[in-house]
This record gives C-alpha cells, structure tokens and sequence, in this order.
C-alpha cells in the first residue's frame, strides 16, 4: 500500500474514535475540562 492510503487509513481511525467518545455524553466532555484544568493546576 501507498503511504497516502496508510495515512489516510490513520486519519479515518482517529475521526472515528474521536467521534465516538465526543457523540457518547456531554459529561465525558466535561469530565475532559475537569481533566485539563486540574493537569493546568498541576503545571
């Protein structure tokens, strides 16, 4: 296979495993924020 099609192949996978996690619940999102604010804090 072409490396175009094997990155294309990646891009497709992540869209939709990112897809997947963002379309579940809005709380995964919000448990997302918490996440990044506490990681900030942390810094």
């Amino acid at each position: 296979m072409n490396k175009l099609a094997l990155t294309m192949l990646l891009v497709v996978l992540l869209a939709a495993i990112f897809y997947g996690v963002f379309s579940r619940e809005d709380a995964s999102i919000i448990d997302w924020t918490k996440i990044s604010r506490e990681a900030q804090v942390a810094r």
